[in-house]
């Protein structure tokens, strides 16, 4: 018998099809006046140097604020029962230089954070929205990315990891086409491997199914 999620993965390689000129978008203007709640409270200047979209349970960001503690960082997180989560871990782990977001993260992304001022953000196992008629809905679109590129700093980079390879595809053909990035993976699109990144909530759950990891990284190389 076929496994469910190979039957899924047979779902997104029918129904994703890259088009940059997509019939759905998003109300990005009404998105955009959303409120984002911050712990703890947000400080001037609200400058990071890294920010995790989607961050769950904050594992992911926990750890890095640990092993970095020079490093400001920013967990964006949608969910209430994770974002508490991460709440609980800066409070339980001291942690003075993680800041948790709730809420959807494109405020932020294109109203907070300055230009040229981020030096990694990292999108980790986002939703893919696997059917044609959600495309829209996926977080990785041509208006985010063009701010993800603006507020990166020359030297930042862009790392991306789906259980998807459709939605690792699309997103690396997104990134490839601003001239402003290089693929870290070149002449590769992707890589299946990147053993130092912490492990996180949803890569034991994707590896327990039986499930592969794409990778993608692009790096800025000019100021937009």
């Amino acid at each position: 018998m076929t496994k469910p999620y190979n039957r899924l993965e047979d779902l997104y390689q029918r129904d994703l099809v890259f088009d940059t000129a997509q019939g759905k978008t998003l109300p990005l203007e009404r998105i955009l006046k959303r409120t984002v709640k911050f712990y703890p409270e947000e400080s001037d200047p609200f400058i990071f140097d890294i920010v995790e979209i989607g961050a769950g349970n904050g594992e992911f960001a926990s750890q890095l604020a640990q092993e970095q503690p020079d490093s400001k960082i920013l967990a964006l997180e949608i969910g209430k029962e994770r974002f508490d989560s991460i709440v609980r871990k800066i409070d339980r782990l001291q942690l003075k230089n993680l800041t948790a977001g709730f809420g959807d993260a494109r405020p932020v992304l294109f109203n907070r954070l300055s230009k040229d001022s981020v030096s990694h953000f990292y999108i980790l196992f986002p939703d893919p929205w696997p059917k044609n008629k959600h495309r829209h809905l996926r977080l990785m679109q041509q208006p985010l990315v063009d701010v993800l590129i603006q507020k990166l700093n020359v030297g930042g980079k862009i790392t991306f990891i789906s259980d998807v390879k459709d939605y690792s595809e699309w997103t690396a053909k997104l990134l490839s086409q601003s001239p402003l990035l290089s693929n870290d993976f070149s002449p590769q699109t992707m890589t299946q491997e990147l053993p130092q990144l912490v492990s996180t909530y949803f890569k034991r759950r994707w590896e327990a199914m039986g499930r592969q990891f794409w990778h993608v990284r692009f790096t800025k190389n000019v100021s937009k």
